[in-house]
């Protein structure tokens, strides 16, 4: 899996793409320090299926792209997302 981090008040990268293994579910990812109070992020992650370590999104190579808000960061944010067909990331952001 491959996540992006971006700030939705300049629409920035908050800090550069990062990768993780999916060796364990739940799959847990922790990003100390990454989240400003205040601010609102989106966090884009997509599954590389074809295995070119891009995001070409479903229609070319099937990867799984997908997005998840993350409004008014208040405190230590946890996101508990299943897998489902809805495809909704933003493949530009990686």
């Amino acid at each position: 899996m491959y996540f992006a981090l971006w700030n939705d008040a300049d629409q920035s990268a908050a800090e550069d793409t990062w990768q993780a293994t999916i060796d364990a579910n739940p799959l847990t990812v922790s990003r100390p320090d990454a989240l400003v109070e205040g601010e609102s992020y989106t966090l884009y992650y997509f599954a590389d299926v074809d295995g070119d370590g891009t995001c070409d999104g479903p229609a070319v190579a099937m990867d799984h792209a997908w997005s998840e808000p993350i409004p008014n960061v208040s405190a230590d944010v946890a996101i508990d997302a299943t897998h489902n067909v809805n495809f909704d990331g933003d493949c530009s952001k990686h």
